[in-house]
């Protein structure tokens, strides 16, 4: 049986959660980036650009050809938090992670993140659950600039993936990728399509971003190492750019199940 909440949302009588694939995003540095729109007014306006176009995405695929695509976003101080309930577009959740990441990036603020599927409530107004606070336990567990995947989750992609699907956004070799440590990762490093020159200016993007840290931390040992992880990434991809290919969201779930495996 089913009743409605105050806020018009359908919810079980028994229990108001519902099982859902869940990310938790941290911009980080975010005390900083506040601190510089409180004297910069086009900093001010980027951030709240930035912000204004994941929101946008995200209503986008409510409307557009993924309908109906569950998909929800909730915003506070340096959070992100996007859920969505399994189907077999399972594509327009990855791809609004994908682009929340790198529309971040491009602004300037690396990501830290974590994904997991679980028990959530989600609404406008509120977000709670089991699955809400392991996304959270993942995202800081990253120590990196990077949005890491549970098992669960990976699982959950894998098995409700759409026949034939394909991202819209042209990455080179796989979404995702398992770090030497174990865990798996989205890889926004690949994010190059098949225009070089727009390649080019992300990757110039990133090792800009990485020398104006390293030249304000230099006696910060975390983030030397953040702006290390970093570099080895960009270095990896540079060599891989010459197999370059678009691949379907079967594809690289498919190379990635290993992954399901770790820890």
């Amino acid at each position: 049986m089913e009743t409605v909440g105050s806020d018009g949302e359908k919810m079980s009588s028994k229990c108001g959660y519902e099982e859902r694939v869940i990310a938790f995003l941290d911009i980080l540095g975010f005390k900083k980036i506040i601190e510089e729109t409180e004297t910069e007014t086009k900093k001010f306006e980027d951030l709240l650009d930035v912000l204004k176009r994941i929101k946008e995405g995200v209503e986008q695929l409510k409307t557009g050809k993924y309908n109906p695509t569950d998909i929800r976003m909730s915003t506070f101080s340096d959070s992100i938090i996007i859920s969505a309930k399994i189907t077999e577009h399972m594509d327009a959740f990855v791809q609004q992670l994908l682009m929340t990441n790198i529309w971040l990036l491009e602004q300037g603020c690396f990501v830290r993140g974590g994904v997991d599927y679980g028990k959530v409530y989600h609404n406008e107004n509120m977000i709670f659950g089991p699955a809400f606070i392991k996304a959270y336990e993942l995202e800081k567990s990253a120590d990196y600039p990077r949005i890491l995947l549970s098992k669960e989750a990976i699982k959950k992609l894998h098995h409700n993936k759409q026949p034939n699907s394909k991202i819209a956004v042209s990455i080179t070799h796989s979404y995702f990728k398992r770090d030497c440590d174990g865990l798996c990762y989205l890889d926004y490093f690949n994010y190059a399509n098949n225009a070089e020159e727009g390649y080019a200016k992300f990757i110039c993007n990133l090792e800009k971003m990485m020398d104006k840290n390293i030249a304000s931390n230099l006696d910060d040992v975390g983030v030397i190492k953040k702006m290390d992880w970093i570099k080895n990434k960009i270095q990896l991809c540079n060599k891989n750019q010459e197999q370059k290919q678009n691949l379907t969201l079967d594809d690289f779930i498919e190379n990635f199940m290993d992954c399901v495996e770790y820890t």
